[in-house]
């Protein structure tokens, strides 16, 4: 697949990442219990709590994701928003630049 195919399909499913790893218990309790700052994957291997379409999509596409808490200095867009909430950084792995955060 060309390599503006594949960012573009990192583009379209990006927002159901962030909103299901967002209302996902298990991945909430493991970025939440993370002290050391870790950036954890997300792929095929683990998208248990995901709904099928968006399942579908990663696995079929072999799109890769990482997830990581950042401070509230790091969240480029959400500088008006509480400093006192969490947030959470979503980066496809093979583009960088392709970035959405989250406040929990």
């Amino acid at each position: 697949m060309k390599k503006r195919l594949r960012k573009k399909k990192h583009l379209l499913n990006l927002n159901d990442i962030v909103y299901s790893v967002s209302i996902s218990s298990t991945w909430r309790k493991i970025l939440f219990e993370d002290s050391s700052g870790g950036k954890f994957i997300i792929d095929k291997g683990n998208t248990n709590s995901f709904n099928k379409d968006l399942i579908r999509n990663i696995r079929c596409n072999q799109l890769k994701y990482w997830v990581s808490v950042v401070p509230h200095s790091e969240a480029k867009g959400w500088e008006d928003w509480d400093s006192y909430l969490t947030y959470f950084k979503f980066e496809a792995l093979e583009f960088p630049k392709v970035v959405a955060f989250s406040a929990n």
